[in-house]
């Protein structure tokens, strides 16, 4: 009897946390936003701007110091339509990796 109702318990147990897991996946984000992009320009700042959606967004940069990464820029968190602004700060530039600059946006 006691083996029987063990196994019932860790079959629940296991369909109930597959079932957790599926409905945290399956949910959508209630503060998305939507539409964003993340640009590098020349006064080694990094910008970022979503146009829509009721969440917040800031810009990232990686920096460096004559071609050697020395940390990490983030812009302020703001709401969809204004920008975030991520400053390396002189004598920093914002790392060049690939050909490209290393910029990108975060969400909350």
């Amino acid at each position: 009897m006691p083996l029987k109702k063990l196994r019932r318990a860790v079959a629940v147990l296991a369909f109930t946390a597959a079932a957790a897991g599926s409905s945290v996946v399956l949910a959508p984000a209630a503060d998305a936003v939507t539409g964003c992009t993340v640009w590098a320009a020349t006064d080694n700042r990094a910008y970022a701007q979503c146009s829509g959606g009721s969440g917040y967004q800031r810009a990232g940069a990686a920096c460096a110091w004559n071609g050697i990464y020395v940390g990490t820029a983030y812009g302020q968190w703001v709401k969809a339509g204004q920008v975030s602004v991520a400053d390396c700060s002189y004598p920093r530039k914002i790392d060049f990796q690939r050909g490209r600059h290393v910029v990108w946006w975060e969400t909350k």
